[in-house]
């Protein structure tokens, strides 16, 4: 069974490798973006916080470390004010030549969050069916469109 599982494993890295780089950015995407870099800069989580941070903030760590030019002019607070947008939008202008890259680097970095979901759902599976090993694997639709889904729902 080690080697089904090393097999679709595998197959899971070359379709989320091939979305990742192949499929253009979504319409959220560059909030989640000016969200993570705010939450890093800043320490706080109220930016985009209509979702939980963690993933986000998993997603922008390797952005940040990759040190793009921030530019924080349109933040603002309040209760009912989504500046995520704004500061998305920001970003994306002042580094205009890079912020492909960038976005690329968020995708990869929640890459172990998927197999992290694919351990448990083996896991759950040899429990549910009573097998030390189970038979069926990892019993998740690995295609394209599913990893694609994913990778884009690792910003949220």
């Amino acid at each position: 069974m080690q080697v089904a599982q090393t097999i679709l494993i595998v197959v899971l890295l070359c379709e989320v490798a091939i979305v990742g780089t192949t499929m253009s950015v979504t319409c959220d995407e560059s909030g989640h973006f000016g969200a993570a870099a705010y939450t890093w800069d800043h320490g706080r989580f109220d930016v985009y916080r209509v979702n939980p941070p963690l993933v986000r903030a998993v997603a922008g760590l390797p952005v940040l470390l990759l040190n793009p030019t921030r530019d924080y002019r349109r933040s603002e607070e309040g209760p009912a004010i989504r500046v995520e947008w704004k500061l998305g939008q920001d970003l994306i202008a002042a580094n205009r030549e890079e912020w492909s890259w960038y976005f690329l680097a968020a995708r990869w970095a929640v890459v172990p969050f998927a197999l992290f979901g694919a351990f448990l759902v083996q896991k759950w599976a040899a429990e549910l069916y009573d097998h030390s090993e189970t038979e069926s694997v990892i019993p998740y639709p690995f295609t394209a469109r599913t990893v694609s889904v994913m990778v884009r729902a690792g910003w949220s």
